[in-house]
């Protein structure tokens, strides 16, 4: 990371994210031929939600790298959480064959997933948990896309994989809500986990959880 890079990240974490911005801007302006500033600008902007812009920014820089797949991925990334998914589509499906094939599995399976398409997106997200062993997300977004299906069993098994990798609220809580429904006295100490991960999430999600398990019934 060079040294504007390191100190638009230290102002963004500080929480002064408009400077950092600033920062990135200001850098791009003076030679614009900067590879990691567009990327992390490009983030920046995506996460205070300025799509339009990073979106800009990412199309123009792919006039002077056409073959950055890291550009590309962005950008399909700034598409999906606009839910712009025709347009994601094609970039993901592009990058299966990279050496980023891997997220863009991920990223499928999440298309297909905001799509309604569950079968689709399951077999992107196997693919692509199969192949990630360090990052919980992966295989909790498998036990997700089982769960919505019903699959309580398999579901259970993807997320016994996620929080043996790393715990969060999520994993952990619809891992409870798996043990739950299949009857397993473990659910209990595994829900006292979520709470103590996250207590306000797992208040707002205790309160739906027969509601969960009717969609899980619903959907066998």
């Amino acid at each position: 990371m060079n040294e504007v890079a390191k100190q638009a990240a230290k102002q963004y974490e500080s929480g002064d994210k408009e400077a950092a911005v600033i920062t990135l801007t200001k850098a791009l302006n003076d030679d614009f031929k900067q590879l990691e500033i567009i990327l992390q600008l490009s983030t920046y902007l995506s996460y205070g939600g300025e799509f339009e812009q990073a979106e800009e920014l990412l199309k123009r820089s792919l006039n002077i790298f056409p073959d950055e797949d890291t550009i590309k991925y962005n950008l399909g990334n700034i598409y999906f959480n606009q839910s712009k998914i025709d347009q994601a589509l094609p970039i993901f499906t592009e990058l299966l064959k990279t050496e980023m094939r891997n997220p863009a599995s991920f990223m499928l399976a999440q298309c297909y997933q905001q799509l309604g398409d569950n079968n689709h997106a399951l077999v992107y997200a196997i693919t692509a948990a199969e192949n990630e062993h360090e990052d919980e997300g992966y295989a909790q977004l498998v036990g997700d896309i089982f769960l919505a299906m019903g699959n309580v069993k398999d579901a259970k098994k993807y997320y016994l994989i996620s929080t043996d990798i790393r715990k969060n609220e999520r994993n952990t809580f619809n891992l409870g809500v798996c043990l739950f429904t299949l009857d397993d006295p473990k659910a209990q100490s595994v829900f006292k986990e979520s709470k103590a991960i996250n207590q306000k999430y797992y208040e707002d999600n205790i309160q739906r959880l027969t509601d969960i398990q009717k969609i899980i019934n619903e959907n066998k």
